[in-house]
Parts: structure tokens; C-alpha cells; sequence
């Protein structure tokens, strides 16, 4: 398997200064598996939570990254603080996806939000639920004006 631009993950400095300069570039949206990756590594929560806040600057996110951002909002083994980030990653996304118009993109919405109402019924610390209330009727309000 090649490695993306970003190489070996351990070197986390480095990899640091490539998501600023793709972000300088606007070559984020192009090195999309790589985010991925590094949403998967869990080994250094500087990268993921970097990640997160380099997100914003995507205009065409992958179904990919948007799984794994769901994923890790669902993901009561991961610290909170870090779900939090993930979920404020899907308020960018989301209506990104609702923008698509397709039928990919509708699939990640409804994705999104039956992940945000589970989350929302079961029992979570009160930031959290207040977080992802505000980004699903956020999602809600961005689907009824597009749909």
C-alpha cells in the first residue's frame, strides 16, 4: 500500500506542518484519504483533533471522511472532548452533502442525522447532547431549505 502525503504518522510534526501547507495550498479536498487515516490513527490525538479543525476548509468532503467523522461522534471509547470536534466537523459537513444533492450525499445526511437522534435518546453528558442538538436542528433546518 502507497502512503499518502502524509507519511508516517509518528512523525506527527511533520505531518502537522503538511495539513497547514494544504491548507495554505486549498489542496485539503485532494488529500482526503489521508485525513481519513489519520482520523483512524489513534495512537496521537493532536493529528485527529488538527484533523478536525482543518476540516472546515473542505468544499467537496468523501463519503469516507464523512463516515469516519460519524463514526467517531458514536464512539463512547473516545474521549469527549474529541467527539465534540467531530460533531462540530459534521455541522460543516453535513451541509455540504445536502449541497450535493445526490443520492451519496442524502445517504451520509440520513446517515447523520439517525446517528444524532440515537445519540440524542441515550444517555450522554449534557454538553454533548447540547452540541448535537444544536448541529441536528442545524442539519434539519439546511435540508428543509435545500429539499
Amino acid at each position: 500500500m502507497d502512503l499518502d502525503i502524509f507519511g508516517n504518522l509518528t512523525d506527527w510534526g511533520q505531518v502537522i506542518e503538511t495539513l497547514d501547507r494544504l491548507k495554505e495550498l486549498k489542496q485539503l479536498d485532494r488529500n482526503q484519504d489521508g485525513l481519513t487515516r489519520v482520523l483512524r490513527y489513534h495512537d496521537n490525538w493532536q493529528l485527529r483533533e488538527t484533523v478536525f479543525k482543518h476540516i472546515v476548509h473542505l468544499a467537496e468532503p468523501t463519503e469516507e471522511l464523512v463516515h469516519e467523522v460519524i463514526n467517531i461522534t458514536v464512539d463512547e471509547d473516545t474521549y469527549l472532548d474529541m467527539r465534540i470536534l467531530a460533531v462540530d466537523a459534521l455541522s460543516h459537513l453535513i451541509p455540504l452533502c445536502i449541497k450535493r444533492d445526490d443520492i451519496k450525499g442524502r445517504n451520509l445526511v440520513e446517515i447523520a442525522i439517525e446517528n444524532m437522534n440515537k445519540l440524542l435518546n441515550s444517555p450522554q453528558p449534557p454538553i454533548f447532547h447540547e452540541v448535537v442538538s444544536k448541529t441536528l436542528n442545524m442539519v434539519k433546518k439546511t435540508q428543509k431549505n435545500r429539499y
